[in-house]
């Protein structure tokens, strides 16, 4: 398998940040050569004779650095001296239990002795132990469909792919991880799926670390996705391209001439694209960035909720009144819209939608629900705990509310002392600015200019602006249908001025929204969690 020497020397990090003293920068300079040394051997075993010493050369200055030991059993089984492979990695775990590189070891020792399930077990431990760790990762996929000890089924490829997901997300040029994603989609007919990966290989192409043409090949290979689906005006283009890589590596004419031929005849026929095209706004899911939880089994998600991992958990009432022109699910459509925009945006896993939480603003419409102060805390609070018990530290709350804040602000506290770290979503004050640019109502805070323009961008469907309104009383306290001089009195439902709301104002509200959802998310993947109070 190829993983580029960036990648591998990327290892290196990750395996420190498994709870390892770092160690002293000449230390870590010379592990750092011999992982590139050990990652691009040649046949002639000159670099892996130099990673040898190198590896040497860091255990005596740090004898209990357990990945050089490690990568020292990992030397021994390439000379074919697996008993020296074995003692390797029984002393790296003995240092550091964790150690991926002994963990992989293990892996790789074990089918060599032809036991395949132990070694499926070990990969898996690997990872479970390791969950940032590249080199463990490439090694379960390649166990799960590299492998030539059992056939390579649907279960096998549906596993590895969050693994390969992962790997996308890990890696600073992961070209092999999308070119394996690609072929494993292909093996199983989802040619549609396949093509942005292969576009990705294409992309990244040749890297400066290695010399390889097969790269060149794969647009050949995307021209018989576009075949699959009926697109033959993509796949002639494509061939084309081909050519032009067939020309480059000085291929014969005749080569080059049968592909020519191919090209005459797709052009011939440029069929339309597949029946289900995918619609220009909706990123395909296996194109995304981040993860939606409630699609994975259990598996899957155990090999993408790691230390490293964001959770995002939406929020937003769908059953709570927004006037009489708006539904009372409009908070959770406006969440799972905001959701969708940040799977496309960002490496995340994405929870559930949280559909009730804290709303007493409104409890004297009917229809409208909500929780008590308490449980909307501890519901986001267990959500979080739950979760982080399989890794994840950092978690943010994708809030559509404005008296949901109360609860969520407690819960931060709450985490916090469990070394978890919550933030979430201040709905006035995240595009404030914006929303100021636009606002011409007087004021208002519910179903008014503002909400309303942004579903008119996001769900023109769910509005009904022939019965919009303008309902606005001064006030902070809880709406009321009835003049009550404890509260803000609203026969409607609305405060503020929906009859002014369109859809350019949602546009640079909601447009503005998805940009900084991104920001704080990157934000928080950056900031270290608590530590956790005794």
């Amino acid at each position: 398998m190829l993983v580029p020497l960036l990648l591998a020397i990327f290892e290196l990090s990750a395996s420190w940040g498994q709870g390892r003293a770092p160690a002293q920068p000449s230390v870590a300079a010379e592990f750092t050569r011999a992982v590139a040394l050990y990652t691009e051997h040649d046949d002639t075993g000159e670099a892996l004779s130099e990673a040898e010493q190198a590896f040497a050369g860091v255990l005596a200055r740090q004898p209990r650095h357990a990945p050089a030991r490690a990568y020292q059993g990992l030397i021994a089984l390439e000379r074919d001296r697996p008993e020296a492979a074995e003692a390797a990695f029984r002393d790296a775990l003995s240092i550091d239990a964790a150690c991926a590189e002994a963990h992989v070891g293990r892996v790789r020792l074990l089918r060599i002795r032809g036991q395949w399930q132990d070694s499926y077990d070990e990969a898996r431990r690997a990872v479970r132990l390791a969950p940032s760790s590249v080199l463990a990762r490439w090694e379960l996929v390649d166990v799960l469909v590299h492998r030539a000890e059992a056939p390579v089924g649907d279960t096998e490829r549906n596993e590895a792919v969050p693994h390969l997901l992962r790997l996308i997300a890990l890696e600073k040029a992961p070209r092999q991880a999308h070119f394996d994603l690609a072929n494993l989609y292909v093996e199983q007919r989802k040619w549609r799926e396949a093509i942005p990966h292969y576009n990705e290989v294409v992309r990244i192409g040749q890297t400066a670390e290695d010399s390889d043409v097969w790269v060149y090949e794969v647009n050949r290979t995307i021209a018989e996705c576009y075949e699959k689906l009926g697109d033959n005006a993509r796949a002639a283009d494509h061939l084309q391209r081909y050519v032009g890589d067939l020309r480059a590596l000085g291929a014969s004419p005749e080569a080059i001439a049968e592909v020519e031929r191919k090209i005459a005849q797709l052009r011939r026929t440029p069929a339309a694209i597949g029946p289900f095209p995918v619609a220009a706004s909706a990123q395909p899911a296996a194109t995304r960035p981040g993860i939606l939880l409630e699609d994975l089994t259990w598996q899957e998600a155990e090999a993408v909720l790691g230390p490293d991992t964001v959770v995002v958990i939406p929020i937003g009432a769908q059953a709570k009144e927004h006037g009489p022109h708006l539904k009372l699910r409009n908070d959770f459509t406006m969440a799972e819209y905001f959701a969708r925009r940040v799977l496309d945006r960002s490496a995340v896993i994405v929870a559930p939608t949280v559909n009730y939480h804290f709303y007493p603003a409104f409890v004297d419409y009917p229809g409208s629900t909500t929780l008590r102060l308490e449980t909307a805390r501890d519901l986001v609070v267990d959500i979080c705990r739950s979760l982080a018990r399989f890794g994840p530290r950092r978690f943010y709350a994708l809030n559509t509310g404005v008296s949901t804040v109360r609860a969520l602000a407690p819960a931060v506290d709450l985490l916090a002392a469990d070394g978890i770290l919550l933030r979430f979503t201040n709905v006035g004050t995240i595009v404030e600015d914006v929303e100021k640019k636009v606002q011409q109502q007087e004021g208002g805070t519910h179903a008014d200019e503002l909400e309303t323009s942004m579903m008119l961008y996001i769900a023109p469907s769910s509005v009904d602006m022939k019965k919009a309104v303008k309902d606005y009383h001064p006030g902070a306290s809880p709406l009321s249908r009835v003049p009550d001089a404890t509260r803000t009195y609203s026969a409607s439902g609305t405060f503020g001025d929906a009859t002014l709301a369109t859809r350019e104002k949602g546009r640079q509200i909601v447009e503005a929204m998805v940009d900084r959802l991104a920001l704080e998310i990157e934000s928080l993947r950056k900031t270290p969690a608590p530590a956790p109070q005794k």
